[in-house]
C-alpha cells in the first residue's frame, strides 16, 4: 500500500502537463512513428475555439474518441471543471495545423464526467463529450470506434496515438499524428500498483520509453476496438495506467440514454459556429434534449454498482 501511494503520488502530479502550452520545436521521434488517419480514423481532439481561430492546432488540449453520432469519449481530467462553451471537437485530418477536405469543426453541447471522479485520485477517469452536429463517418477519415467489452488478456498488443513526440522526457506537439504499440500487463499488477479498480495496464513492447504526459487522454485500441483512455504513466518504467472501457460500459451506455431520454439524436445538422451557438428547434416528432445534471443521483448509483462489475452483454446504442 505504501509503495502503491509513493508511486501514484508522482504520477497523479503529471496529469497538471496534460494542460500545458507544448512549444513546436523540432525533436527526435523516440518510439514513436507517423501514423495517417486512414489507419485511425477513429480520433478526434478537443480543442479552444478562441485559440483556435488564432492559430491551427494552439487550442488542442486533449483527445475525444467517437463512439456514435453526437457522442465522443474522453478522460475525466480532460473536461473535469471546465466550461465547454468554448470548445470544438476537430475530426477527420491527421495534421495538427492543416485542414484536409474531410476534416470537421463541431461545437460541444454538452459534457459529463463520472460523478464519482475527483480530480488526479483514481479510478473514474472518463468522460462523455456530446456535440450539437451530426458526427458523419466519412470512409478512411471519420468513423465511430467499436467498444471493447471484455477484460483485454495480459500480453495483447495494443495501439495507442496522439499528436505528442511519444519519446522520453519530450513534451512537444507534432504537427502530424503519432502511435507507438504497447502491450497490457497482468490485471493483479495493475490493481495492486494503482490500489484501485478499472484500470487496464500496458507497458512499450521495446523499452523503458513509452507514453508520455502529454499523451493522456489518447485512445488505447486493442484488436481493433476501442479498449481504454490513457489516463496517467510511470514515466520511468513506460507504464501507462488506462480507464478501461468495458468496466464502464453501462456508465457510458446510462449516459447517452439520459442525454437523449432514449430517443436517437434528432437535432438537424448545421454548420459550427462557436460565437454564435444555438440550439435548433425540434420538430413536432423529435424529443427535446435535456442535461444529464438533474440525473446525478441516478448516475452515481448506476457508477457505484458497475464499477466493480465487468458487463458481458452485447453492447448496442440503438437504444
Amino acid at each position: 500500500m505504501v509503495m502503491s501511494v509513493a508511486l501514484i503520488t508522482p504520477v497523479f502530479l503529471l496529469c497538471l502537463f496534460t494542460l500545458v502550452k507544448m512549444d513546436d520545436n523540432d525533436a527526435d521521434f523516440g518510439q514513436g512513428f507517423d501514423v495517417n488517419i486512414h489507419e485511425v480514423p477513429y480520433i478526434g481532439t478537443l480543442r479552444y475555439y478562441s485559440k483556435e481561430i488564432e492559430e491551427l492546432g494552439s487550442g488542442m488540449f486533449c483527445m475525444a474518441i467517437p463512439i456514435k453520432n453526437r457522442v465522443l469519449l474522453s478522460a475525466a481530467h480532460c473536461v473535469f471543471n471546465k466550461n465547454h462553451n468554448d470548445v470544438v471537437v476537430i475530426l477527420g485530418s491527421s495534421s495538427l495545423r492543416i485542414r484536409s477536405p474531410t476534416t470537421r469543426m463541431l461545437s460541444v453541447s454538452y459534457w459529463s464526467w463520472h460523478p464519482l471522479y475527483k480530480m488526479l485520485q483514481p479510478p473514474y477517469d472518463i468522460a462523455v463529450v456530446f456535440t450539437y452536429d451530426d458526427i458523419e463517418p466519412i470512409a478512411g477519415a471519420i468513423q465511430y470506434a467499436p467498444l471493447n467489452l471484455q477484460e483485454v488478456p495480459k500480453g495483447t498488443k495494443c495501439l495507442i496515438s496522439s499528436w505528442t513526440r511519444l519519446a522520453d522526457g519530450v513534451q512537444k506537439r507534432s504537427d502530424t499524428m503519432q502511435a507507438i504499440w504497447v502491450s497490457t500487463l497482468d490485471r493483479k499488477f495493475c490493481f495492486l500498483t494503482i490500489d484501485a479498480p478499472g484500470y487496464m495496464c500496458s507497458k512499450s513492447e521495446v523499452s523503458n520509453v513509452g507514453v508520455n504526459t502529454g499523451d493522456l487522454g489518447a485512445p488505447v485500441v486493442c484488436n481493433d476496438k476501442l479498449s481504454g483512455i490513457t489516463c496517467f504513466i510511470i514515466p520511468t518504467r513506460g507504464i501507462a495506467f488506462n480507464t478501461a472501457i468495458n468496466v464502464y460500459a453501462k456508465w457510458i451506455r446510462a449516459s447517452v440514454y439520459l442525454y437523449f431520454k432514449g430517443s436517437p439524436p434528432t437535432v438537424i445538422p448545421t454548420a459550427s459556429t462557436t460565437a454564435t451557438r444555438r440550439l435548433v428547434p425540434a420538430t413536432p416528432n423529435s424529443v427535446p434534449l435535456r442535461s444529464i445534471c438533474s440525473q446525478w443521483k441516478v448516475l452515481s448509483v448506476i457508477s457505484i454498482h458497475v464499477i466493480f462489475m465487468i458487463p458481458t452483454f452485447d453492447f448496442d446504442f440503438n437504444l
